[in-house]
């Protein structure tokens, strides 16, 4: 991997995340539906054990240590969602240039990732396959 890349993934991945933590303005009331399994594995609880879960003990995990680190309000979601999505991004350059040995293909795949910005609670899905391939 060249050093272009590695600017182009890092340049994209800051980018990303300032973006989506700047437009965020809010969290739909699915995204609550994670931060009650966060409140509750806070709590002591477990997922399956303890609560009902309808298989997201991961987004529970991340949601909760995220509060661990920064504090049980909004603002450790916030950025949880926005470096996620900044990562993913990042991730996405770097796969892109290993299947396609163009940096140019390389960076609208990263921008494509900016412009589809989708909703704060499906960070997984974009996280997940995106560290997948890269």
């Amino acid at each position: 991997m060249t050093w272009a890349v590695v600017v182009a993934a890092t340049l994209t991945g800051v980018v990303t995340a300032s973006l989506r933590y700047l437009a965020l303005n809010g969290f739909s009331n699915d995204h609550y539906l994670y931060l009650a399994g966060a409140q509750q594995m806070l709590m002591g609880e477990w997922p399956t054990r303890d609560f009902v879960d309808p298989g997201m003990p991961l987004m529970y995990a991340l949601s909760a240590g995220s509060q661990l680190i920064l504090g049980q309000t909004l603002l450790a979601e916030a950025t949880l969602v926005a470096v996620a999505y900044g990562f993913a991004s990042a991730c996405v350059v770097i796969a892109a240039w290993r299947a396609s040995r163009s940096l140019v293909v390389a960076c609208i795949a990263g921008l494509l990732c900016v412009a589809a910005f989708p909703r704060p609670y499906g960070y997984p899905k974009a996280l997940l396959y995106a560290v997948g391939r890269c």
